[in-house]
């Protein structure tokens, strides 16, 4: 029987993120609904307990996620991760993680490796890059057809990072097919940076960005239509904060989420109208865009 416990063993911090991830929506999925992250520093023994849950009946789950950093870790440190593996509590989940695959080689790990289950993750080869995209949109429900799963490789030249929030923000669309065209234009990139910064409360970023997008004349109502969408997105979950969160990215709901509870609805309809506003004159041609557009992202930005 393979063991509860994890340890996660990779030279690239990405693809220990991803199974990380995976692992923990599992867990969570089984009752491990408490987690605690911690990243690794030394001396750590204080802020763990390995008698906690112990005997307590109504404790919570626990997923304990710990991150090593450091190649060199302290023998006290080591042996708690040993005594938390061992303990044999059925409430606690103990997934560690490290970029230094020599610890596997070592006399801690010999010891604990009856306890634990190591995943040790391969790197991503340059004659797989196409192939782990192709998962990884898979994994997140996008279906690439060659030439855009092509496209996303040649563009990224085997950053698995890049290539990677291309797919997260692919996911951010409503659109049930993504088009090469779409994927082509990289613009549509710049718009959601552009979002991205703005939930972040970013405003000095979104405005290096939007002069980008200014310079390199970009689609005007394109910029409308999506800032629009953000909006009904914030209105929504100001009413409903479970709304769409079904193969939404954490992160990017995350945002939202911590936006819709600084924004108000007054905040949310002052915000419809300039846009509806801007939108009008653009097309009659009575207003300078971007200039208008950046009274808009500065305000959006600073809520």
């Amino acid at each position: 029987m393979l063991s509860k416990h994890k340890l996660i063993l990779s030279n690239e911090e990405l693809l220990n993120s991803i199974l990380r991830d995976e692992l923990i929506l599992k867990l969570k999925k089984e009752g491990f609904t408490n987690r605690k992250v911690v990243l690794y520093k030394k001396g750590i023994k204080k802020e763990i307990s390995v008698d906690n849950h112990q005997g307590n009946l109504f404790s919570e789950k626990e997923i304990l996620d710990i991150r090593l950093q450091e190649k060199n870790i302290l023998k006290d440190d080591l042996e708690l991760f040993s005594d938390l593996i061992s303990a044999g509590s059925s409430e606690r989940v103990v997934i560690i993680s490290s970029l230094n695959k020599k610890i596997k080689t070592s006399s801690w790990f010999k010891k604990i490796s009856k306890n634990i289950q190591l995943l040790e993750l391969s790197p991503i080869y340059s004659n797989q890059f196409k192939e782990w995209i192709k998962n990884e949109a898979k994994k997140m429900n996008l279906f690439l057809r060659n030439e855009e799963i092509n496209l996303i490789a040649s563009r990224n030249e085997e950053n698995l990072l890049s290539a990677f929030q291309e797919l997260k923000f692919l996911k951010c669309l409503d659109s049930k097919e993504t088009t090469y065209e779409f994927i082509e234009d990289s613009s549509n990139y710049h718009i959601f940076s552009l979002i991205n910064c703005c939930l972040s409360n970013q405003v000095s970023k979104s405005l290096e960005i939007l002069e980008v997008m200014r310079l390199n004349k970009e689609n005007e109502p394109g910029i409308i239509a999506v800032i629009h969408q953000q909006l009904d997105r914030l209105e929504q979950l100001k009413g409903d904060s479970n709304f769409f969160l079904k193969g939404v990215p954490r992160d990017y709901l995350s945002k939202l989420k911590i936006k819709s509870k600084k924004i108000s609805p007054p905040q949310i309809k002052s915000l419809r109208k300039k846009i509806a506003k801007l939108d009008k004159n653009f097309k009659t041609g009575k207003v300078e865009f971007w200039n208008e557009l950046k009274k808009i992202v500065i305000k959006f930005g600073y809520i």
